[in-house]
């Protein structure tokens, strides 16, 4: 386990700061064992996806891969 830690500072310190408030999330995330909470906003945009899907407006995968392959054949 020590090495593992090791490791781990080791590569650390090589990270921008970005990257590093990136792995703090991260970490701060799996610990956190509180259900996450929607935002308005997050809600909001699922409810339209939603309403989306019941009204036909979406594409399966193989739609939208099919309709890829024409036009990379162009």
């Amino acid at each position: 386990m020590a090495f593992l830690k090791q490791q781990v500072i080791e590569k650390l310190d090589d990270l921008s700061e970005s990257a590093l408030q990136d792995v703090l999330n991260l970490i701060e995330f799996q610990q956190d064992t509180k259900p996450y909470k929607l935002s308005a906003e997050e809600k909001s945009a699922i409810q339209e996806g939603i309403d989306d899907i019941e009204a036909g407006n979406h594409h399966t995968n193989e739609a939208v891969e099919k309709e890829m392959l024409k036009c990379l054949k162009k």
